[in-house]
């Protein structure tokens, strides 16, 4: 409402694939037409799923301003601070047993040329920005020469959830589900 009442003509939101979710019956790949989840038990989750249904339902109420929402990755490079690169940063990394997604990292040079060519082209509606080609979680994991502990899945989640009350854990077991399915855009 601020962009519009100030004149500003495009708005570009920051988002991230993760707002698909990571759930069993996800197709392999997720496009920017599969609608996204009402609800989520994840505050994080649901605070993003919220800021894009107030974009969408603002594009409609003014459709003179454009809106893009960029849908990234999980970014991975230099300088990046976030619950994956926390996770990459032991040598000891806990994985959900019996399961393998497939994963994306986008790097962080291309996200900032993703916003360049949306703000070029002023793009309106949702794009998914992601890597060419995913690969799977044990393959990220040998590559940043990390060591897999599985841990069976009943377990995962209330341990994750019990070291997150703790303070111990830079997530809560609903993240668990990111390791444990697709979410591949």
């Amino acid at each position: 409402a601020a962009a519009a009442a100030a004149g500003i003509a495009h708005v570009i939101l920051r988002s991230f694939t993760a707002v698909y979710g990571a759930a069993g019956q996800n197709p392999s790949f997720l496009t920017e037409e599969r609608p996204l989840p009402s609800s989520c038990a994840l505050r994080w989750l649901r605070d993003k799923l919220e800021a894009e249904q107030h974009a969408a339902s603002f594009a409609r109420r003014y459709p003179d301003l454009r809106i893009g929402i960029l849908r990234f990755a999980p970014l991975l490079g230099p300088g990046v601070h976030n619950f994956y690169t926390r996770l990459l940063d032991h040598r000891v990394v806990p994985v959900v047993m019996g399961y393998d997604p497939l994963v994306q990292m986008l790097h962080p040079d291309d996200a900032l040329a993703a916003v360049d060519l949306a703000r070029e082209r002023r793009a309106r509606g949702a794009f998914n920005v992601v890597p060419t080609a995913p690969i799977t979680l044990a393959t990220a994991l040998h590559t940043a020469a990390k060591i897999p502990v599985p841990v069976p899945h009943p377990i995962a989640y209330p341990a994750a959830d019990l070291l997150w009350a703790a303070g111990l854990s830079d997530a809560p077991g609903g993240f668990i589900d990111y390791a444990r399915y697709l979410f591949v855009a």
